[in-house]
This record gives C-alpha cells, sequence and structure tokens, in this order.
C-alpha cells in the first residue's frame, strides 16, 4: 500500500490529500517525507480490524515536523492537533453527531500512537497492540537491508547535520542508536524483525565513530 492507496481508503478529498502531502515534501525533510509514510504503509496489512486508524495513526504521525531544537514531544503534540483539527472539522460537517459516533476511541488511538512516537528511546509499557504497531513501523528501517537501512540514515544525518552541526548531530545520534540497542525489546509485534535491526545498530554506531574520531 503506499500513501494514494490510503487516501482512497479514507476517502479524503482532493484538498485534504493535497495539503498532507505537501507538508511532507517540505524541501527540509530529508527523511521524515512521504517516503518514510511510504515504508511504513508497505507493511500494513488491508485486513487489519481497524485499518482506517491504523492508516491515520501513519498518516498524521510526522504530519508537524520541525528540525528547530524544541522540547521533546512538540512535533508529535502539534502533529495531534493537526488531526483532531481535521477530525473535528469532518465529524461537525457530517449529519451524525460525536454521540453517535466511535470518535471518541478514535482520537485516544491515533493520540496515543503519535505521542508513543516521540518515545522511542524507552521501553513502552501499557500501549495498545494498534500502537505497538505504529511503534515498530515507524523504526522498520532499522530492519530492512544494509543498503537501505544506510540510506535512510544517511537521510537522517542529511536532515539534521546541517542544523545541529556535524559534530553534535554525529555524537546525539549515536546516543539515540545505543540506547535503541539498550532496550528490551525493539519490536513489539514484528519480532521478526529484531536481530537484524540489532546488527544494523550496531554495525552503524561502529561507522558513525570512524567518522566522529
Amino acid at each position: 500500500m503506499n500513501i494514494d492507496e490510503a487516501f482512497d481508503i479514507l476517502n479524503y478529498t482532493p484538498r485534504r490529500r493535497e495539503k498532507i502531502k505537501s507538508l511532507y515534501n517540505l524541501p527540509h525533510r530529508k527523511y521524515h517525507n512521504l517516503q518514510h509514510i511510504n515504508n511504513m504503509l508497505r507493511w500494513v496489512d488491508e485486513d487489519h480490524s481497524r485499518l482506517s486508524v491504523l492508516l491515520e495513526c501513519i498518516i498524521y504521525h510526522d504530519l508537524q515536523y520541525s528540525r528547530k531544537m524544541c522540547p521533546p514531544g512538540i512535533n508529535e503534540a502539534m502533529s495531534i492537533s493537526l488531526y483532531m483539527i481535521n477530525k473535528l472539522k469532518i465529524h461537525f460537517e457530517s449529519d451524525s453527531s460525536l454521540l453517535e459516533s466511535r470518535i471518541d476511541l478514535d482520537i485516544v488511538s491515533v493520540t496515543e500512537a503519535i505521542n508513543a512516537t516521540g518515545h522511542h528511546d524507552k521501553d513502552q509499557e501499557n500501549i495498545s497492540k494498534l500502537t505497538q504497531l505504529v511503534l515498530d513501523l515507524d523504526l522498520q528501517s532499522f530492519a530492512q537491508s544494509r543498503e537501505e537501512f544506510l540510506q535512510d540514515s544517511e537521510n537522517v544525518r542529511l536532515e539534521l547535520a546541517d542544523v545541529y552541526g556535524e559534530k553534535a548531530f554525529l555524537k546525539g545520534h549515536i546516543k539515540f542508536l545505543k540506547t535503541l540497542l539498550k532496550r528490551k525489546r525493539i519490536y513489539y509485534v514484528k519480532t521478526e524483525w529484531e536481530k537484524t535491526a540489532r546488527e544494523n545498530l550496531a554495525w552503524r554506531i561502529s561507522e558513525l565513530f570512524k567518522k566522529k574520531s
């Protein structure tokens, strides 16, 4: 599945599709862009019991993304706000009332998932199965071929190094990757990805240390 197919399933209007794509296509986005969203969507099972909610978790989780230094969780909070504004706007313009819908459950689910994507450095307990899957898909690149993993890693560097500086980026990125390796498990649902991801992370840390020295 790709984002256009997801839009079709969600029955998004052309205007909404255009606005979402325009945000993901901003020039400063080298990693947090449409390719990242499509890479997550390719692993989605179209028979998932809450497919529409899962798709909105993925589409909205990085909708707001600023490279500027800001408190942790700000991008996620803004992405949640954009989701809720759009969700409520659609609903208030429809014939049914809030009380007659599943909107409360949907908002809770999407909010939990987007918020959790800002805390990949932790083993998160007491999160829903839906959120577990979203977290796994958000980190899917770590478990891909060495070539694909390296390309995504380089895109992260291109996105951030010119803002923080190469030295500061390397220090922070190595710290983040090492933190991931210290987690009890990287993947909650896609456990078959664990071994490859840990091998890729260990290799990447080694390569980054060479650049740092």
